[in-house]
């Protein structure tokens, strides 16, 4: 038998590279890719997490240094440059009254911005201090946190263009000590008597006297509130755990993810073997 030869034609692959087709053009390697996505979010997160706890030590640092200065003794002059003097009329140890420095008092604690309102807050409220000496605290920026007793709206008789309620509530500690009386300014968020914690900031107005539900006569701080939030536990940012639980996540998410790669892998199969030789379209038999 004779082998012919055929004319070769323009575009004839050479017989070795018969049936061979050149590997594809393949994407970027999905798994790669992945593990960069993962990557690219923890580092995000653990930035947000770093600036929101230096945020929190800041402050936390400059709390404390403005809270470790002495109270200043002589108040005349604070008393009566703040509020155009609304807080001297003040008398400790009275019920809940209405007067003209109480309304003076709430005009100007709702006029005033409440992120300028929050940069005069210098300290928390020593509850046992502001009782033995209320004319000492009297005018201090301060913050109380506590357990919600009561909130409810209280009309105000003498409202003039502003807002015609206040809203008055209590807050103390999960065991009722350290009750704390105060008038917010704005419209509160929904919260749950006895089981919500809250953070009030206000100035301290003087301490009231009342008697409560259970016939009970009390002499508690009273504070005019600007700002009132629900404390919703321990904050994120100032949570020492969040980074590890933020690991932890992006972690398991890798380990699933690769997981996953090497059992769609293990369906697909072995790659299978280029074609054997053929003939090639120059040849015959």
């Amino acid at each position: 038998m004779t082998r012919k030869l055929l004319p070769k034609r323009r575009g004839d692959k050479p017989p070795f590279l018969a049936g061979h087709s050149p590997p594809p053009v393949t994407a970027f390697p999905r798994g790669r890719l992945l593990i960069l996505g993962i990557g690219l979010v923890l580092a995000v997160s653990m930035l947000f997490v770093t600036r929101a706890r230096m945020q929190s030590e800041a402050r936390v640092r400059e709390l404390a240094a403005t809270e470790s200065q002495p109270l200043v003794e002589d108040r005349t002059e604070l008393l009566a440059g703040l509020f155009q003097g609304a807080l001297r009329d003040a008398i400790d140890g009275t019920d809940f009254e209405e007067t003209d420095s109480y309304d003076r008092l709430i005009y100007h604690v709702r006029a005033m911005p409440e992120a300028e309102f929050a940069a005069q807050v210098t300290r928390r409220l020593d509850w046992a201090d502001a009782v033995a000496r209320p004319g000492m605290w009297r005018g201090e920026f301060v913050r109380f946190r506590g357990l919600v007793a009561s909130l409810e709206a209280v009309k105000l008789r003498h409202a003039g263009d502003g807002p015609e309620d206040i809203y008055r509530g209590f807050v103390a500690q999960p065991d009722s000590s350290e009750m704390v009386a105060f008038d917010y300014v704005g419209v509160p968020p929904l919260v749950d008597a006895r089981r919500d914690v809250i953070d009030i900031e206000g100035v301290v107005y003087r301490t009231v006297r009342y008697e409560s539900k259970t016939g009970e006569v009390r002499e508690v701080p009273y504070l005019i509130v600007r700002s009132l939030e629900v404390y919703r536990g321990a904050s994120e940012a100032q949570s020492p755990w969040l980074g590890w639980k933020l690991l932890v996540a992006v972690l398991a998410s890798l380990v699933v993810a690769l997981l996953f790669l090497r059992w769609s892998s293990r369906r697909r199969g072995p790659p299978t073997a280029p074609p054997v030789g053929r003939p090639g379209l120059g040849e015959t038999s």
